[in-house]
This record gives C-alpha cells, sequence and structure tokens, in this order.
C-alpha cells in the first residue's frame, strides 16, 4: 500500500517538473537578456542620454516576463503573454538598434559607451542579430507550447 502511494506521489511529482521543464528555454532566454540588458543599462546611464529607456523598457518586461515564469511552477499555463511580448519588445528594439547604425548621432545616444567606427559597428550587429535569432526561436517556442505542439507537452500526455 505505501509502495503505491509513494508511486503515485513521484508520478505527480515528475509530471509537475516536466510541466516546469516545458518552460525551460524561455527561462534561460529570458534570464541572458536580462543581464545583456542590465549591462547595457548600467553603460548608458551614466552618459544622461535618451538611449537609457530602450534597456530601462526592456529590463521592465524582462522582470514581468521572469515573474511570469516563476509562477509556472505552482500555476502551470500554456499562455505566456508577458514573455511573449518581451520576446515581441526585443525584436522591435532590434530594428531600432539597425535604423540607430545609420545615424552617427543616434548611435552614439542608444551606445555612447561604444564608438561609432567598424569595430563598435560590428559588435553591435553581431549581438542583436544573436538576440534576434534567440527572440524568434522563443517566439516560435511559445506559440508551440500556447498550441501544445511540443515535446513536453507530448511527454506529458504519453502521445
Amino acid at each position: 500500500m505505501q509502495a503505491a502511494e509513494n508511486k503515485k506521489i513521484r508520478e505527480k511529482q515528475t509530471k509537475k517538473v516536466i510541466k516546469f521543464n516545458r518552460f525551460l528555454w524561455q527561462r534561460y532566454s529570458l534570464t541572458l537578456f536580462f543581464f545583456v540588458n542590465l549591462y547595457w543599462f548600467i553603460f548608458t546611464i551614466g552618459s544622461h542620454s535618451l538611449g537609457v529607456l530602450l534597456p530601462l523598457v526592456l529590463l521592465v518586461s524582462n522582470t514581468m516576463a521572469l515573474i511570469e515564469q516563476f509562477k509556472l511552477y505552482n500555476r502551470p499555463s500554456n499562455h505566456l503573454k508577458c514573455s511573449r511580448k518581451h520576446f515581441i519588445y526585443q525584436l522591435l528594439n532590434l530594428i531600432v538598434v539597425v535604423i540607430s547604425l545609420f545615424s552617427q548621432s543616434l548611435f552614439e545616444q542608444i551606445f555612447p559607451f561604444i564608438a561609432y567606427q567598424s569595430s563598435g559597428i560590428i559588435l553591435i550587429v553581431m549581438t542583436n542579430l544573436l538576440g534576434g535569432i534567440l527572440s524568434l526561436l522563443n517566439l516560435h517556442a511559445v506559440k508551440a507550447i500556447y498550441n501544445n505542439n511540443d515535446d513536453y507537452y507530448r511527454k506529458i500526455n504519453n502521445k
């Protein structure tokens, strides 16, 4: 009798962990974006420019998405509104950054800690290209989770 109860408890706990791991990719991505945006904010804040607003908005959005992720352990859901919005904001930020590459004054407002020369521009392009790819992959994963087409959902339901 006790062994059967223990097995049920283990199975229930395993399902809970699998449900939480369903969002592992998003949590790691959000954490990476949080620290990248935090460092960008810290380096920009000393310049007293309006460029500080971009990383600040992304940090607020990111924090809300991380809070949403932590709540998923006790209240599993496939509706990731804050996470989805944050990855969209990251992509919109990418567009602003690309536009800034064509204007030295705008570039220096957004990235006052990087010189407007080829090495600085290449660094920004590569960083934002990777961030854009990561955001697109996460948006794809969020859509799959929302539609219950992800691998973890199949494991949970033994399909």
